[in-house]
């Protein structure tokens, strides 16, 4: 059974959307939000928190009031011992909501979002037809990674294959199959991006092959990594095991949401040097499962173990 964690927002959600869409595949569909319907259905459900900048993505597309939907996406948050701040934020949910008439806006608003918009004619959304491609070989991600990168001058052939560290038949050989998928444009020995943004559906179809690609990057990352680097701050690797609630967890999982979002949409710069992979990875290593009889087997173990160290 789903875990509801954030129960106060999927109502709100699902109230907001129904009034202006029958179904959250429709809405989906048509308002171009830049996440797979079955990441929009874990939102609606309780089960995960949307970012604050998907949020409010969520809510313009909704025609819902950036205040509003910052309250209750905070409101979310707020766990059950701490009714007062809870008791607040509610007051402050129903002044807003008051229909008292809102000052006129000024007609060049700027955008809620920090972030500008993607175009989607600048996005390319993986599908079927591409997922045995890339399940077949991971460095075909490598090739339009590296494409567009360093776009927009074009890439040749003899750099692909470099970089790849393979022949220079194996590189055009992968280099055309991705072109004829409509990945990357690719003519006279020079490979360039047509599209600014990639995206792998975040659904179960796509899961293994996300898996792949995270393992497979973490691994050429990895493998280039040298304590000079650590130790002048050109590289970061670190690595917590520790126990979370539910609502820990939930909180750091939007965190590390913001900060890919912030990474994603940092300035470019015109002749790029050095390409960098940012590898997050959160998720369970162990769980207490009670097992009838094992607390005393470990403790004849250790006692078993402590009587031959004293020689008894």
């Amino acid at each position: 059974m789903k875990t509801i964690r954030f129960g106060s927002w999927a109502q709100y959600l699902k109230l907001k959307r129904q009034s202006r869409f029958r179904s959250a595949r429709e809405f989906c569909v048509h308002a171009g939000l830049g996440i797979s319907y079955p990441q929009y259905s874990r939102y609606e459900s309780g089960e995960q928190l949307p970012s604050l900048p998907q949020a409010l993505t969520i809510a313009r597309a909704l025609g819902i009031p950036a205040l509003e939907t910052i309250l209750e996406w905070s409101r979310a948050q707020i766990l059950p011992e701490h009714d007062t701040e809870k008791t607040s934020l509610e007051d402050l949910l129903v002044k807003v909501r008051s229909p008292e008439p809102a000052p006129v806006p000024a007609p060049a608003a700027a955008p809620v979002s920090e972030f500008p918009a993607i175009s989607l004619d600048e996005v390319i959304v993986f599908n079927r037809s591409h997922l045995n491609l890339f399940s077949r070989d991971p460095r075909y991600r490598d090739i339009f990674s590296l494409v567009n990168s360093f776009s927009p001058e074009g890439l040749s052939i003899e750099e692909v294959a470099l970089y790849l560290e393979v022949s220079r038949a194996v590189a055009e050989s992968m280099t055309i199959e991705l072109r004829d998928h409509g990945v990357v444009a690719y003519e006279n020995g020079v490979a360039r991006s047509h599209k600014r943004t990639f995206y792998f559906p975040d659904d179960a179809e796509f899961f293994g092959l996300r898996n792949q690609n995270l393992a497979h990057n973490f691994g050429q990352a990895l493998s280039r990594l040298s304590y000079p680097d650590i130790a002048a701050k050109r590289a970061y690797r670190g690595l917590i095991t520790r126990e979370l609630t539910e609502e820990q967890l939930g909180g750091l999982i939007n965190r590390l949401d913001r900060i890919t979002t912030e990474v994603a949409h940092l300035p470019e710069v015109a002749r790029p040097e050095r390409v960098y992979s940012l590898c997050l990875l959160l998720g369970q290593r162990f769980e207490r499962t009670p097992v009838p009889g094992l607390t005393r087997a470990v403790d004849a173990a250790v006692a078993a173990r402590e009587a031959l160290i004293l020689g008894r």
